[in-house]
């Protein structure tokens, strides 16, 4: 018996690789439902996409909304009502996902299926999400730092007052800056580092500080109590202590 299937491949050979991601991405998006693995929430967010490409919804199982959409080379426009018109650039196509270049140069991982969707937001470090600061936190309380520093925040302004607990005898070592909050973020002024807290533990934060003048960023904890700051600064000597029977004391005589 002769085997009439027909298994004709297309190919599609185009000028430009713009134009071959378009049709691959329409081809990807148009009249299917995809997921994005949300890494700031560990939330896979679903995306259900008609036919065309013009319009959709979003789901993540708390809230949902629905969009209109439009293709354009490798820009995908999204519009919606709540937060107005985003620009999503299609930067690579993968077997598993579409890689996406927010316009704010964020990165989101669109996946064609929701296990490798979840899978991949299970993969992640724990603690992805920070901790926002607050006033209420803050005022009036006295911080420590794992370099030597006391802060006091004013109870009754945003101001604070850093002292070295360095030197003392020489200079106080102190000084006082303005300070905002800004999306849960301690922005100190004056050139001074913006603080975001990454956890929290018995009496003490671990902390990112960035700076507005350079790439680079550096790790701390705070202490919110002394004790618990002058703790980290003694070993328990009990352990290396040997105690002697001093009931004999023949041999020094």
């Amino acid at each position: 018996m002769t085997d009439t299937t027909d298994s004709t491949i297309t190919e599609r050979l185009y000028n430009n690789l713009e134009d071959a991601q378009n049709y691959l991405s329409h081809q990807i998006l148009a009249g299917h439902s995809v997921y994005a693995a949300l890494e700031d929430s560990r939330v896979v967010e679903t995306w259900t996409i008609n036919a065309d490409l013009s319009a959709g919804s979003w789901d993540d199982g708390s809230d949902n909304g629905e969009v209109t959409l439009s293709l354009d080379g490798n820009v995908l426009t999204v519009t919606s009502t709540a937060d107005g018109t985003e620009y999503l650039t299609i930067t690579d196509i993968t077997s598993d996902y579409l890689l996406i270049t927010m316009a704010d140069n964020a990165i989101l991982r669109l996946y064609y299926n929701e296990t490798p969707a979840q899978a991949y937001l299970e993969s992640l470090p724990d603690n992805p999400v920070t901790l926002d600061i607050t006033q209420e936190m803050i005022s009036g309380q006295t911080w420590y730092t794992s370099d030597f520093y006391q802060i006091d925040f004013s109870a009754s302004d945003s101001t604070l007052t850093g002292t070295s607990l360095t030197n003392l005898e020489e200079d106080d070592g102190s000084s006082v800056n303005s300070y905002s909050i800004v999306d849960g973020k301690l922005v100190v002024e004056d050139g001074n580092p913006t603080i975001t807290l990454l956890t929290s533990g018995d009496n003490f934060y671990t902390a990112e500080l960035s700076y507005n003048n350079s790439n680079e960023t550096e790790n701390m904890t705070f202490y919110t109590s002394k004790a618990a700051f002058e703790a980290t600064l003694y070993t328990d000597l009990s352990s290396t202590v040997t105690e002697v029977d001093a009931s004999d004391d023949s041999s020094n005589s």
